[in-house]
């Protein structure tokens, strides 16, 4: 849930900036892979969480699906951790005030370069 939230939030404020800004496509393609992933993976559990192998046939043909089910939301979520870890990377980062910035900011004239 704190993942999805974060997501959101990020969606936010990115659909809140230019597009014209750096990555923006790129970052915007990423959170949507990221949480349309989380939905998936969340109505995979709901599914598998709904099965009882304990009444399972002699041959297991269920458990083993629901095994194969546990495999896949497994690498599901391997896969979002990738696609977030690209997200932090790409994001856009603070701009980086030198000491003599700061100064001039605190008395309200700032250099343009």
């Amino acid at each position: 849930m704190a993942l999805f939230t974060a997501n959101a939030s990020q969606m936010k404020h990115l659909l809140q900036q230019r597009t014209d800004a750096q990555f923006y496509y790129f970052l915007f393609v990423l959170l949507c892979i990221s949480v349309i992933l989380q939905l998936m993976v969340a109505a995979l559990l709901i599914y598998k969480g709904s099965k009882n192998i304990e009444n399972d046939d002699p041959e297991h043909r269920l458990s083993d699906r629901v095994h194969l089910l546990n495999n896949i939301v497994t690498g599901l979520i391997l896969v979002i951790t990738a696609v977030n870890v690209f997200i932090t990377a790409f994001w856009f980062s603070p701009l980086q005030l030198t000491p003599e910035d700061r100064d001039s900011a605190a008395t309200g004239t700032i250099a343009v370069c």
